[in-house]
C-alpha cells in the first residue's frame, strides 16, 4: 500500500528545489510526494502519449489548516 509523504517544509529533502537525484530509487519507497512547485512536479511526473498527444500525470492537492 502506498503512503503520501508530505515535504513542502522541509529543507532538502526529495523535490523542494528539484533535489531529487534519486529519481529511479526513491528515499520512501513508491507513495505520492509533494513539491509546491508543478515545475518540479512535472520532472518527476508520469508520461504517457494518448491518441497521438503527450501528456504528464501530475496531483495537486491541499492543505487546510
Amino acid at each position: 500500500m502506498s503512503g503520501q509523504y508530505l515535504i513542502m517544509e522541509l529543507p532538502n529533502i526529495i523535490a523542494i528545489d528539484g533535489n531529487f537525484s534519486c529519481k529511479k530509487q526513491l528515499p520512501f519507497g513508491y507513495g505520492f510526494y509533494s513539491t509546491p512547485d508543478i515545475d518540479v512536479a512535472s520532472k518527476y511526473a508520469v508520461k504517457f502519449t494518448y491518441e497521438g498527444d503527450d501528456y504528464l500525470v501530475v496531483f495537486q492537492h491541499r492543505v487546510n489548516d
